[in-house]
This record gives structure tokens, sequence and C-alpha cells, in this order.
């Protein structure tokens, strides 16, 4: 995934906070629950990522679970232990994008972009 600060996000305070912003943006305008209001959990797809609710599986033995809750995706970006890569994942009733690095066994959407930049994913 493309992880560099979108343009019209901008700063806050000196620091870049486009995961607290990106998420509703990089979502697909339809595909996603509604959020238990009953509003909309759908995104503006502002950046044409049409990021779809495919949910994950956590093993080979597991279920897959949050199918139409949340998405999951794969970053290039592999921990240091090798073991590990960074994770992204969206929500369907917030607004942000969540990245961090996460077991590479897990099972969970890959999609593939240019331009890989990514700064300070948080450790589980």
């Amino acid at each position: 995934m493309a992880f560099a600060e979108p343009s019209g996000v901008g700063r806050d305070d000196g620091l870049y906070r486009w995961q607290e912003r990106c998420g509703k943006k990089l979502k697909a305008m339809s595909g996603w629950n509604n959020k238990s209001d009953g509003s909309s959990g759908n995104g503006t797809d502002e950046f044409g990522f049409s990021a779809l609710p495919g949910g994950s599986k956590g093993s080979s033995k597991s279920n897959f679970v949050d199918i139409g809750n949340r998405g999951y995706w794969w970053s290039a970006r592999e921990h240091n232990s090798g073991d590990k890569a960074v994770l992204c994942d969206i929500y369907y009733n917030l607004e942000y994008i969540n990245c961090y690095y996460y077991d590479k066994s897990s099972l969970s959407s890959v999609r593939c972009v240019e331009d890989i930049i990514f700064n300070n994913p948080v450790n589980p």
C-alpha cells in the first residue's frame, strides 16, 4: 500500500495525521455494513483504492471473520524479525486506518500499489 501523506490531508500541529482521516477516503462507496446508528459505513473512495471489507482469517484452521465489517491489507514492509509485516485495517464504523506489525501467518488481502512510504507502524 502506498502510505505517503495524501494531498489535501495536511498536517496538524506539525505532525502527519493522515491515518486518522484516510479510512473513509479509502473505503469503497458501497459494500460496507451500516453503523449501529443506522448510518452508512461506506466511504468516499477519494483516492480510487475502493477498499472493501473482506475480513481476515487468523489461520488455516479458523473461519473468516469480519466480512462486511473490516478490511485488512498487507503492506510490503516487514519487521526486522522476518515473521511480521505491516498490516493495515479499516473498520466499518470508524473513519481512520490502523496500521501495525502483525504475524505473517494471518490470511489477509493484498493490494498492489506503488511508491510505498510508511513511517512509524505500531507494535501490537
